[in-house]
C-alpha cells in the first residue's frame, strides 16, 4: 500500500496477500534452486569473479561496523559463555580441572556434562530407593 517502488512496478494496482502467497508457493519455491543458480551466475558474470576464488564464511558486515567486529564479537561471546559455564560447574562442585579464566574448551565441557549426568542419575537412583523404603 505504501511502498512507491512496488506501486510503480505493479502499475498502480494493489495486490492481495494471497497473490504474493500464490506467487511464492507456485513459482519461487518449486524453482528456488534454479533461481539461486541463475542469480549467482549473473552476479559472478557482472562482477567478473571466478567461482574458484569465492567462498562464503558467514561473516556479517555492516556499513557502520567496526573493522574487526566480526572477530571480536565471537571471542567476547565465548568468554561470557565460559564464565556462565564456570559458575554453573562451581555450583555443582564440578569445577575441578577447569581453568580459572579464559575460554573453556568444548571437550572439557562435554566431560563435565558426562560427570553431571552420572551424578544426577546416581542421585535419582538413591532418591527412588528411599521412596521405595518409605512405601
Amino acid at each position: 500500500n505504501f511502498d512507491l517502488r512496488v506501486i510503480y512496478l505493479m502499475n498502480y494496482e494493489k495486490v492481495s496477500y494471497k497473490t504474493f502467497g500464490n506467487f511464492i508457493n507456485e513459482v519461487i519455491l518449486p524453482n528456488r534452486y534454479e533461481i539461486f543458480s541463475i542469480t549467482t551466475k549473473a552476479i559472478f558474470d557482472e562482477c567478473e569473479l571466478k567461482m574458484s576464488r569465492a567462498y562464503i564464511d558467514g561473516s556479517k558486515f555492516e556499513a557502520d561496523a567496526n573493522k574487526y567486529k566480526f572477530v571480536w564479537k565471537p571471542t567476547k561471546y565465548h568468554e561470557t559463555l565460559s564464565n556462565k559455564v564456570r559458575d554453573l560447574l562451581k555450583r555443582n562442585n564440578l569445577d575441578r580441572g577447569i581453568i580459572a579464566e579464559g575460554i573453556i574448551e568444548s571437550k572439557h565441557i562435554a566431560k563435565k556434562i558426562t560427570e553431571f549426568n552420572k551424578l544426577y542419575k546416581d542421585c535419582e537412583e538413591k532418591r527412588f530407593k528411599k521412596i521405595i523404603k518409605i512405601l
